[in-house]
């Protein structure tokens, strides 16, 4: 474990409408910046982030075991990257107490921020998680081993497919799969793109 990923969350600040970015995104996605401040989104700038980086955005903590072990950034032009040695768990791990029986997945931030408002709309509390980049390694099994349903809306895309037969091949009887209804002509791939 590697605290520099808490050292640099530390140092993001709260997401507010005077932020291009934060103002970009929400406005753009129907989201509320109560939400995002919920699933602890916050706002860095590019001063605390990697050289590499080195530009304002927003700031994704992922978790293990209580700590942060990773950090996902996106900027204002939708580009994403890693704090470099990041961990990236789900996004969502956190939230897991170990008593759930269902969760839902979905491909990315951005879908369980869009997931995590519809849920709300009719006051359904399931977790989500978020699988952060194309893969669903056999390790993330230890921490989610207890859950008996696992409901997987994929990405509309050959990432999403790849995702769900790597988790198909982990969970089995356990995972059921919610194709999107996409017209045809529809645009997009993503679950917050479809609705």
């Amino acid at each position: 474990y590697d605290s520099k990923y808490e050292k640099i969350y530390n140092k993001a600040i709260p997401l507010s409408e005077d932020q291009d970015i934060t103002l970009s995104y929400v406005q753009s996605r129907n989201f509320s910046i109560e939400l995002l401040d919920q699933l602890g989104i916050r706002f860095l700038e590019a001063s605390n982030t990697s050289k590499e980086w080195n530009r304002d955005c927003l700031v994704y903590p992922h978790y293990l075991n209580g700590k942060i072990v990773g950090l996902k950034y996106r900027d204002i032009f939708c580009n994403k990257s890693a704090e470099q040695g990041s961990y990236i768990a789900p996004w969502g791990l956190e939230t897991l107490d170990g008593s759930e029986t269902t969760c839902a997945w979905v491909e990315g931030h951005t879908d369980r921020i869009w997931l995590k408002n519809l849920l709300a709309r009719p006051g359904l509390d399931i977790p989500v998680l978020a699988i952060p980049h194309s893969e669903f390694p056999a390790q993330w099994l230890r921490e989610i081993n207890h859950i008996e349903t696992h409901i997987f809306i994929p990405q509309s895309d050959t990432a999403g497919r790849k995702v769900i037969e790597q988790a198909h091949k982990l969970l089995q009887d356990r995972m059921h799969v919610i194709e999107l209804p996409w017209s045809r002509g529809q645009f997009g791939k993503d679950g917050c793109e479809w609705s």
